[in-house]
C-alpha cells in the first residue's frame, strides 16, 4: 500500500474515478486525539481543491500517474484489445454496474476496459443515457491521465486518444 512518503507536494497523483490531481499540501491535524494525514488536491479535469484523509485517499485508489511507457501500453491496449466481455443474459443496468465498479477502481487498467467497452457497444448501438455518462468520464478520465503523462495540452491529447478510437473502430468494421 502505499504511503505518504510516495507521494509529495506538486506530484501529479490519480484520485480514483476522480482523475489527475495535484497535490498542493501535505499536513497533518489532530481530531479528538487521532493523529491524521490530510492531503489537498486539485482534480485538474474538474478545477476544483478537495481536502482528503490520506487513508481515505488510498482506498479510493490514490496512485501516481502513469509513466510514458505505461501510458503508451494503455493506448495500444486501447486501440487493439477487447474491452471487458458483456455477459449474455445480464440486463443493460448489471452490465452498466459492472463496469463503474471496474472504473471506480481508478486503475489504468480499468479506465481502457471500460472505455473499450463502451466505445465498441456504442458502435453496435447507441448507448443509453448512463452508459454515455460513464463513457465520457472514461474518455475524460484517459484524456486528462495522457495528458498529464505526456506532457501535453487538452486538444493534444484528445486529438491522440480520438486517433486511437478511430483506428479502434476502424479495425472493428
Amino acid at each position: 500500500m502505499p504511503t505518504l512518503t510516495d507521494h509529495a507536494v506538486g506530484d501529479l497523483v490519480v484520485l480514483g474515478h476522480d482523475g489527475v490531481a495535484r497535490i498542493d499540501d501535505v499536513t497533518e491535524v489532530s481530531v479528538n486525539g487521532t493523529s491524521a494525514t490530510m492531503l489537498k488536491l486539485t482534480v485538474l479535469s474538474a478545477r476544483m481543491s478537495v481536502t482528503i484523509p490520506l487513508e481515505r485517499a488510498q482506498q479510493r485508489g490514490l496512485r501516481r500517474v502513469a509513466d510514458p511507457t505505461e501510458a503508451a501500453a494503455a493506448l495500444e491496449r486501447l486501440q487493439t484489445e477487447a474491452g471487458m466481455e458483456l455477459v449474455a443474459g445480464l440486463t443493460w443496468d448489471k452490465q452498466l454496474k459492472r463496469l463503474r465498479e471496474r472504473f471506480g477502481c481508478g486503475d489504468l487498467d480499468g479506465i481502457v476496459d471500460v472505455l473499450a467497452t463502451l466505445v465498441d457497444a456504442d458502435a453496435r448501438r447507441p448507448l443509453n443515457h448512463s452508459q454515455r455518462m460513464l463513457r465520457d468520464k472514461a474518455e475524460e478520465a484517459f484524456v486528462t491521465e495522457i495528458a498529464a503523462c505526456f506532457g501535453l495540452d487538452g486538444p493534444d491529447s484528445q486529438a491522440k486518444v480520438q486517433e486511437v478510437l478511430d483506428a479502434r473502430l476502424a479495425a472493428r468494421a
